[in-house]
């Protein structure tokens, strides 16, 4: 929980999923884009439902709450590094996707590489 919290981990996943929305189109591309930057493989059929299924909450989440959405793009520690959004409906978005990034950040072969 430690390093799921950190403000340089939450950074590290605003950025890490902004540059993979930007790089692909469409969700499955952006899971094996996660994928093979976090990890150097391809998500298995079971790890690939667990993150289309998180992503699915997440996405829920933020849609009906801009709110929150807007407040994980801000960087509370030093704000050079929040991310503004030019199209505020983008913001629900990337709040998902910075929580799967994040989630993905803090598995034991991202963190240990064994």
């Amino acid at each position: 929980l430690v390093l799921m919290n950190d403000p340089q981990y939450v950074r590290a996943a605003r950025y890490l999923a902004l540059r993979v929305i930007s790089e692909t189109e469409g969700r499955d591309a952006r899971i094996d884009r996660l994928a093979n930057l976090l990890r150097s493989r391809p998500l298995t059929k079971a790890e690939r439902l667990i993150v289309l299924n998180s992503l699915d909450q997440f996405q829920n989440i933020y849609e009906s709450d801009a709110t929150a959405a807007n407040q994980l793009l801000v960087d509370e520690v030093n704000p050079d590094f929040s991310i503004a959004i030019a199209k505020p409906e983008a913001a629900p978005e990337l709040a998902a996707w910075t929580m799967i990034a994040n989630q993905m950040l803090n598995l034991d072969e991202v963190i240990t590489k064994n």
